[in-house]
């Protein structure tokens, strides 16, 4: 009696830790893709966070390209919320193709998911990836009134990016629900690449009763090789990063200025030649007006001696 007492005391211990352990094991599968609580999920209207934290020592952490890809989409079924990968995903060109599972993955298999999907993106036409920030929003800034930026879910994937501040912080705001690929998508003097990973938006919290809309992730660095560029996935091709929008407009070129009309040149003032110089030696304190008044005084002279010497001659001749 005392053994059959023992016995069933042992299963009744082994009942209650099994019971124990459950509610930890449906947390665990609910943060990695399907998950139930008391808050219900609004798959349309339902908005979050996600915040890429870099965590590096004696690295710059600025500048560096981040891009969250919605690869999965929520689906409500039993009162549990599932992730289905998204359409364009389905089929692209890969040989595997088909469905890729995103409810209860491991750690291992997030990474590994996580790079199958990067590398069917990278086959997609860029045409096929949609910032999701300007969707609803004019095509043209310019002309409010016309056409806005469409999304086709059958066809095309939403794509959110950013650079990292100061903090190496990257922080992507009212995001639907769905599943996240998150990548480095840009060459970059960043001594580390980011390992390309899932996050899952909503997500259980540590209680299991509650959503959380907020998530803050710490993705896993790994030190690039020499002559290697940024990008992360283990040799994946890098997907095309959508453009990031100015932060300013640029300024518009100043008008040139007209130059100032010209100054007319004065008429020059016509000097005359100089006077050709005499040949011969020069002459130094020499006056010139005597000249013709000697010259009268000398004939006036040499005719008053020769009258005299004509009458000397009629007097001699008297005689």
């Amino acid at each position: 009696m005392k053994k059959k007492w023992n016995l069933l005391t042992a299963l009744l211990l082994i009942a209650a830790m099994t019971a124990a352990m459950i509610p930890g094991a449906a947390a665990a599968e609910g943060n990695s893709g399907s998950s139930s609580a008391s808050q219900s999920v609004d798959l349309e209207h339902d908005r979050g966070s996600i915040d890429v934290v870099l965590k590096a020592t004696n690295a710059q952490l600025s500048g560096i390209q981040i891009t969250v890809y919605r690869v999965g989409q929520g689906r409500i079924e039993d009162g549990n919320l599932y992730y289905d990968l998204v359409l364009p995903l389905w089929s692209t060109g890969s040989s595997e193709g088909g469905k890729v599972e995103l409810n209860g993955l491991t750690a291992a298999q997030n990474t590994k998911t996580a790079l199958k999907l990067q590398e069917r993106l990278s086959k997609l036409d860029k045409k096929q990836i949609v910032d999701g920030a300007k969707v609803g929003q004019p095509k043209d800034p310019e002309n409010p009134a016309g056409p806005v930026v469409t999304f086709d879910p059958a066809t095309q994937i939403l794509a959110w990016t950013t650079l990292t501040d100061e903090k190496g912080v990257a922080h992507f705001e009212d995001l639907p629900v769905g599943v996240y690929l998150v990548v480095q998508t840009s060459e970059s003097y960043f001594y580390y690449t980011i390992t390309s990973f899932l996050v899952y938006l909503p997500m259980t919290s540590e209680n299991g009763a509650d959503w959380d809309y907020n998530m803050e992730v710490d993705p896993k660095l790994e030190a690039r090789p020499s002559g290697g560029g940024g990008g992360g996935g283990g040799g994946v091709p890098p997907i095309p990063p959508i453009d990031i929008p100015d932060p300013k407009p640029p300024l518009e070129p100043e008008p040139p200025i007209e130059p100032e009309q010209p100054v007319e040149p004065e008429v020059p003032i016509d000097v005359p030649d100089p006077e050709t110089p005499t040949t011969g030696l020069p002459q130094t304190g020499m006056l010139q007006w005597p000249i013709p008044l000697l010259a009268i005084a000398g004939l006036f002279l040499f005719s008053l001696g020769w009258m005299k010497e004509q009458k000397a001659r009629k007097a001699d001749g008297k005689d």
